[in-house]
């Protein structure tokens, strides 16, 4: 039962299996191995070349139509040679051609007249076989029977609609191979044993050194191949001749197109036409829209990532080419728009990197030299002009294809594809090496500017930038000094919380700090006034609270550090509880009092290092005041307020996109920690004062 459903499966393809068998018998049976064509007859070569591919004509010169490639000159042939006689298209004509100087290039002599072997075998191509199965049904044999009839009727009557016949010529060359006979202590030179390979030319002009690679690197589309054993006509030894008759030798094999990795990279193929069609998206909707970060770097790698591809592919399409014996040369029609393609992608990809590279220097306050100008400008109006020159010509050759062929090739579109992000990418922002340098260093200027937060270092930037003016004549290179001022100062305020290794160093052996008048100084740069602070906070009305801190929830990659910060707290609340220095307070604060806290520091970058030192300096300032056992978490929470407001003493504000205020911000906590037997005098003075006033207030 199993058996006769899957004969059901594809009954069609079975019959187009069958029929095509039919015709490579016929075939077998009436083309010869090899026709032998002298110097003075290749016109009949040209004209079998014809026959072979586009078949005898249908209709005279006088009635026929675009769609005949071939027809016949004269009404009345019978006494005109068959050269004169039938005629082709233009478009046929060049194809002959082609495949006419292909042969003759490929043949080799084989005898002193310079004949050439000729001979053609036919491939019979078909869809591909189809696995799926009907459904099981119960019915009565009979109807089974019947309806396998209706079936092979059917099948029949559309077979020589899908059954395609596809020429291959084989040319056969001679060549010498010189033997050794070996006597038994001399060796005698012999006579010359003659050999022959044969070549293997489709109708697209493709070479192919051997059956073999034919097989496997023929262009055919997805189909079932019906072939001739070993790429010639021969008898099947399964089978016994007979005088009258003998069967042909067959394989039935499946195109290299429907291999997994052929299909793999055809996939591929289309999922870059894809991105790279929607990259285009991403460059119109910039013309209106400023993009997210996110979203340009995404465009930029997508970008990136379509453009490698689709050199590799055009690379790999001339290497094929060139293996295959077609042309490679740069204005040959069909190669001209792989080194296009080539080229506008290495263009696009150079001014990319042009880009980027041009940014990166000019962020750091360097100058970027003429020559480097000229040659990124030159990259940048390249891209633009071959992007364009491609959209064109790619798209042209589109049309014409699919005008021709009805088809449209995936490379062909992957090309395009790839014109069209580049040629938009630089029409919606075109930038040369100027506004790109410019355009950064105002933006790393202005940043700055921004960010500084008293008139101090606002009059002392000012400053900079005039005295930047006077000493420069170009404006790229005013901004470039400037620039290098912000970076020192940079420097200065980040590269003594730094380690070599680029991480916060937890020891802080590297931080300076000092006593100076009472006051701590930190690299430098003297911390508020504990007094002054807190006097300044009364005089503002400025009460700080738990509530005062940023109670939003952090993004869901910082819970990991939330949880680590509150295990940390929570065993230094337990440790403090048990020990002696035990605040004698009936309403001691729990964990989650302190989650507000948790999650603003979690949000700066603070980790369970820093988080240890600012419960050491509210433990120090809880031991040596007096009565202040009911305030712990206000004192915990007055030490934070503390040393966030000592940001301003760098021009920096609080920020958790900053990676500088942030390691700032670390710097000071470690300051304190260090020295808070020195300040805790300070401190305690300070948190009684502000202490004092909320109980006033609150009576």
């Amino acid at each position: 039962m199993a058996t006769e459903e899957e004969e059901v499966t594809d009954i069609h393809w079975e019959a187009l299996k069958t029929f095509a068998i039919q015709k490579q018998q016929c075939l077998f049976e009436l083309l010869p191995d090899c026709t032998i064509y002298k110097d003075n007859e290749h016109e009949y070569l040209k004209q079998n070349i014809g026959f072979a591919i586009y078949g005898p004509p249908e209709n005279t010169i006088s009635t026929s139509t675009k769609e005949d490639h071939c027809y016949c000159k004269t009404e009345s042939p019978n006494d005109t040679d068959v050269v004169e006689t039938v005629g082709y298209s233009e478009d046929a004509q060049k194809v002959i051609n082609k495949i006419y100087d292909k042969i003759c290039k490929s043949s080799v002599e084989t005898d002193d007249s310079g004949s050439i072997y000729y001979g053609v075998i036919y491939n019979m191509i078909f869809r591909p076989k189809t696995n799926v199965k009907p459904k099981k049904k119960e019915v009565k044999e009979e109807v089974k029977e019947e309806a396998k009839k209706e079936l092979k009727k059917e099948a029949k009557k559309d077979t020589l609609d899908f059954v395609i016949p596809v020429p291959i010529f084989t040319i056969r060359n001679m060549k010498k191979y010189e033997t050794t006979k070996k006597v038994k202590q001399e060796n005698t030179s012999t006579s010359d044993e003659v050999q022959y390979e044969t070549l293997y030319i489709d109708a697209t002009s493709r070479v192919y050194k051997n059956w073999t690679d034919y097989i496997e690197n023929n262009n055919l589309p997805e189909c079932t191949m019906v072939l001739p054993k070993h790429g010639f006509y021969e008898s099947n030894p399964a089978y016994c001749p007979t005088e009258d008759y003998s069967t042909v030798w067959l394989e039935i094999l499946e195109s290299p197109s429907c291999k997994w990795n052929v299909k793999f990279f055809k996939g591929v193929d289309v999922a870059s036409t894809v991105v790279g069609f929607g990259t285009i998206g991403l460059s119109i909707a910039a013309m209106f829209t400023p993009l997210m970060p996110a979203v340009a770097i995404s465009g930029v790698a997508a970008a990136t990532a379509t453009s490698a591809w689709s050199f590799g592919r055009n690379t790999q399409q001339l290497v094929d080419r060139s293996k295959h014996e077609e042309s490679i040369r740069v204005f040959d029609k069909e190669a001209f728009t792989h080194y296009l393609s080539m080229a506008s992608t290495a263009f696009g990809l150079g001014a990319m990197g042009g880009s980027a590279i041009i940014s990166n220097v000019a962020a750091r306050g360097m100058t970027v030299n003429t020559v480097a100008r000229v040659a990124f400008n030159t990259v940048q109006g390249g891209s633009l002009v071959l992007s364009g020159i491609g959209v064109i010509y790619q798209g042209h050759c589109m049309y014409d294809k699919y005008k021709k062929e009805k088809t449209v090739n995936v490379i062909d579109a992957l090309n395009l594809a790839t014109h069209l992000m580049f040629f938009y990418g630089s029409v919606v922002k075109i930038q040369f090496a100027s506004d790109i340098i410019e355009s950064t260093q105002s933006k790393i200027i202005n940043d700055y500017k921004d960010d500084l937060v008293t008139k101090r270092l606002r009059k002392k930037i000012n400053k900079v930038t005039r005295k930047a003016a006077e000493n420069n004549t170009c404006k790229i290179s005013e901004n470039a000094e400037v620039i290098r001022y912000i970076e020192h100062r940079r420097d200065l305020s980040t590269s003594e919380f730094v380690t070599n290794g680029g991480k916060t160093n937890s020891t802080s052996h590297k931080i300076e700090w000092s006593i100076n008048r009472g006051g701590l100084k930190v690299n430098g740069i003297t911390l508020l006034d504990p007094i002054e602070f807190v006097t300044r906070l009364i005089k503002l009305g400025i009460f700080i609270g738990i509530d005062q801190n940023d109670s939003s929830g952090p993004p869901n990659n910082d819970n990991e550090v939330i949880e680590q910060l509150t295990k940390v707290l929570c065993d230094l609340l337990s440790k403090l509880y048990v020990s002696d220095d035990c605040p004698k307070s009936k309403k001691l604060p729990i964990v989650p009092d302190f989650e507000p806290l948790i999650r603003e520091m979690s949000s700066l970058q603070i980790n369970k290092n820093y988080l240890e030192m600012l419960f050491k300096i509210t433990v120090k300032l809880i031991k040596r005041s007096k009565n202040m056992d009911d305030f712990l978490l206000l004192t915990f929470t007055f030490v934070w307020q503390y040393c966030k407001a000592n940001l301003k003493q760098w021009g920096m504000t609080l920020s958790p996109q900053s990676v500088c205020s942030n390691k700032i911000l670390q710097g000071i906590i470690t300051a304190i920690s260090e020295a808070i037997d020195m300040v805790a005098s300070n401190l305690c003075h300070a948190f009684e004062k502000y202490i004092a006033s909320i109980l006033y207030k609150n009576e």
